[in-house]
């Protein structure tokens, strides 16, 4: 364990647990699941690269590496593989590098920078507690006097809900097949369920076949209707019009080919014309409950 004077510490390509003091410490973890722990004082933590390993905190299914930066006015680097970064206290800066990272900047006036991947910032409080607005590349988040500032965070995570920007991934994917599909807004439940399959490596051809054999779409486009009686439903549910001959022609073929159903329910969601229809609505976030 370091002392209260300013130290660095190395780890090696094995899994280390490093801390630091009182003082400004410098940790890097070099290779393997590593476990560095600043202490108080203005610390610099590093990650190397990752072993898999369990553990916690709604992560991804497997975890990198750790950084806490205790008290102080830190500086967190993550690396390649699924972090988790823990600010603190203090005005910390938190970058996860590569991976699908989980960031927490704790209390003070934090900068979070995801990175590449699927990133996280989880909040403590609920969602009607922050005030998200964007902010050039990334988005201010405030609560009470503190304030942070989040880049490359394609989720905020608060207590009672989250919030989603990565609108040309999973959650806009996922909206727009509600919108296509069901001709609604998701329910809240229903579109983090869908979220988090997508985020587990679900398809979204078999996400599609979820919708297309649900009670919900069965009351909504019949029971055994044929081809055409299905896309002129379609037409109607996702893109509120009357089919164009052109377009008609070359789905209901695709469709007698023995194209799935599901398949081209996917190709109105992702349309342009949908996407243009949808993005109002989702173009400041999206909000869902996670599962």
């Amino acid at each position: 364990m370091a002392d209260e004077k300013p130290v660095y510490l190395s780890g090696t390509t094995g899994n280390d647990e490093l801390y630091g003091g009182a003082g400004n410490d410098g940790l890097e973890g070099n290779g393997g699941y590593d476990r560095l722990f600043g202490g108080d004082g203005d610390d610099v933590l590093r990650s190397g690269d990752f072993y898999d390993a369990a553990a916690g905190l709604r992560l991804p299914d497997k975890l990198g590496d750790v950084l806490d930066g205790g008290a102080g006015n830190d500086h967190l680097f993550g690396a390649g593989g699924r972090d988790l970064l823990l600010g603190g206290a203090g005005d910390d800066e938190l970058r996860g590098g590569a991976g699908d990272d989980l960031l927490l900047g704790g209390e003070g006036n934090d900068l979070l920078d995801g990175g590449a991947g699927l990133d996280r910032a989880q909040f403590s409080g609920q969602r009607a507690g922050y005030s998200v607005a964007k902010n050039g590349e990334g988005y201010t988040v405030s609560h009470g006097t503190e304030s942070g500032v989040t880049l490359g965070i394609e989720r905020l995570v608060f207590s009672d809900r989250a919030l989603a920007f990565d609108l040309k991934g999973n959650a806009g994917q996922i909206y727009r097949l509600y919108q296509a599909a069901l001709n609604r807004a998701p329910d809240l439940d229903g579109l983090g369920f869908w979220i988090d399959a997508a985020d587990r490596s679900v398809s979204m051809l078999d996400i599609a076949a979820g919708f297309t054999h649900s009670a919900e779409f069965a009351r909504l486009y019949g029971n055994s209707v044929g081809n055409e009686a299905f896309l002129s439903q379609l037409y109607q549910n996702a893109l509120h019009r009357q089919p164009d001959q052109e377009g008609f022609d070359f789905w209901l073929g695709a469709l007698n080919k023995g194209v799935a159903r599901e398949s081209v329910l996917l190709g109105f969601a992702e349309s342009p014309e949908n996407h243009a229809q949808v993005i109002g609505s989702i173009q400041h976030g999206i909000d869902y409950i996670p599962v």
